[in-house]
C-alpha cells in the first residue's frame, strides 16, 4: 500500500499553487520503494522520481529522503507534473520546465549527488 508522504504532499501543494495554479490533481506523492525506479537509458540522465500517469501518482527515489533539499524536490514534483499532460521531453516540455524558478541550481544539485542514486542500487 502506498502512503503519502507529508513532506512531499506540502511540497506538491506549493509547486501546484505556484506553476499551475493549484489545477493539477494527484492520488498520491511517496517516497519509493527499493528499486522500483528503475535507471534511465540516457548516459547522463538519472531516474531520480517517476510520474505514474495511469495512476495519477508520483513516486520519488528513496535516497532523496533525507539529503535533497526543498527546491530539488520542488523541481522533481514539477517535472513530474508536466508529465501528467506532456508524455515526452519535447521542445515544449523542456521549455516549461525551465520556468521553474530554481530549475539551473536543482539540476547542478541533482548532477552532483548522482552516487546516492548509484550507492541506492
Amino acid at each position: 500500500m502506498r502512503h503519502n508522504d507529508l513532506r512531499l504532499t506540502y511540497l506538491f501543494h506549493k509547486v501546484n499553487d505556484a506553476y499551475f495554479e493549484g489545477q493539477k490533481k494527484i492520488k498520491g506523492i511517496f517516497w519509493a520503494e527499493e528499486n522500483v525506479i528503475n535507471e534511465t537509458r540516457h548516459p547522463r540522465k538519472q531516474l531520480w522520481a517517476q510520474c505514474l500517469v495511469d495512476w495519477r501518482g508520483i513516486r520519488i527515489h528513496r535516497c532523496l529522503k533525507n539529503k535533497a533539499p526543498d527546491y530539488v524536490l520542488k523541481h522533481l514534483i514539477h517535472h513530474e507534473l508536466l508529465h501528467l499532460h506532456l508524455d515526452y521531453h519535447t521542445q515544449r516540455f523542456i521549455i516549461l520546465e525551465r520556468k521553474f524558478r530554481q530549475y539551473k541550481k536543482a539540476d547542478l544539485w541533482l548532477d552532483r549527488h548522482v552516487h546516492l542514486l548509484r550507492q541506492a542500487r
